[in-house]
């Protein structure tokens, strides 16, 4: 666990990977990044920030950070079996605050309505401006997880058509990520 500050000293002190506007890759670090920035230009802590600007727009009310409840029983989680257990039961409650090392790109929990009521907001061009919006609109298909049990497959068609798939109990996580994959490019080649 870090503080922002650390953060923020790591990230600035990471050599680059390329000269910019050369490539691209994807990067949780950047996206840390970007929730200093949203502090240092908001003013506003970043859980504050996305409360009032995403959570409560979209009603989003069963979102939130590891380590908080947020009006919820422990028994309203679910149950995490990936290969690493923090706090017992495994559920983000328990996963103690959010760090720095992945705020902005991870350390969050939702539930399927809310995932589905974000993505309504931030595809209706009410939050970005419509050139942003766009990359939204796309059609995608994404895998998010964490080593502590929980798996998210999401593919989504530019005519609204989507797909979630939830996993929080697997055996063989190698075999899980080589079937997602091969559902990717199933996706991506159509």
């Amino acid at each position: 666990w870090v503080d922002r500050k650390t953060a923020e000293e790591r990230i600035l002190n990471l050599p680059l990977l390329f000269e910019p506007g050369t490539d691209r890759k994807h990067s949780h670090t950047a996206f840390g990044l970007l929730a200093i920035l949203v502090e240092k230009i908001s003013g506003m802590s970043y859980e504050e920030y996305l409360q009032r600007y995403f959570f409560e727009s979209a009603t989003m009310n069963s979102t939130g950070n590891y380590g908080e409840l947020r009006s919820r029983s422990l028994e309203d989680f679910a149950v995490g079996s990936g290969p690493q257990f923090v706090g017992l039961p495994n559920i983000p409650p328990n996963w103690g605050p959010t760090s720095w090392l992945v705020k902005g790109s991870g350390g969050m929990y939702s539930s399927l309505p809310d995932l589905l009521n974000f993505y309504k907001l931030v595809r209706a061009d009410e939050v970005f401006e419509e050139k942003y919006s766009q990359q939204f609109k796309k059609s995608s298909v994404t895998l998010d997880g964490s080593d502590r049990g929980f798996e998210l497959f999401n593919i989504y068609e530019s005519d609204g058509d989507q797909l979630y798939l939830f996993l929080n109990s697997h055996v063989d996580r190698m075999e899980m990520m080589k079937l997602f994959r091969s559902l990717e490019v199933l996706m991506i080649e159509e």
